[in-house]
């Protein structure tokens, strides 16, 4: 999953980077790690920070270690997801469903489980991939 933003996208991006660092009401670690990483906080949890730079690069900062790693698309999607209502135009950036996609089972196509927590098996999509039966390795 590469997905570029488009340029209008870029810009939205940094503006709303842009007013997250002067918001004080947002967290001051995060709008020290957004300044430093140059990038927009879309997800933060006990383990750490995701963020979105205006190129498209998704970056996870680990509070424990103090660094900073471009991520995988799991964390790229659930940042990306778990942010859409604060954010929907971000939704440019996910992957679009495919026509063999399935509605997710246990989130019931909805993305999230008892309408607070990220659905893991779709990764708040809603959908997902048919999986794999019998394939030999």
């Amino acid at each position: 999953m590469s997905h570029k933003p488009s340029e209008s996208l870029r810009r939205d991006i940094e503006r709303w980077l842009k007013e997250f660092l002067l918001n004080p009401t947002e967290p001051a670690d995060q709008r020290e790690l957004a300044r430093e990483l140059g990038g927009l906080p879309l997800y933060a949890d006990m383990g750490g920070l995701v963020v979105l730079r205006p190129d498209g690069t998704v970056l996870t900062y680990d509070w424990e270690d103090s660094k900073s790693e471009a991520t995988d698309d799991v964390w790229k999607v659930v940042a990306l997801t778990t942010s859409r209502e604060k954010y929907p135009r971000l939704r440019e950036l996910l992957p679009e469903r495919t026509v063999s996609a399935l509605d997710c089972a246990a989130c019931t196509g909805t993305g999230s489980i008892l309408r607070t927590a990220t659905c893991w098996k779709c990764l708040g999509l809603g959908w997902h991939e048919p999986e794999a039966v019998g394939v030999a390795g």
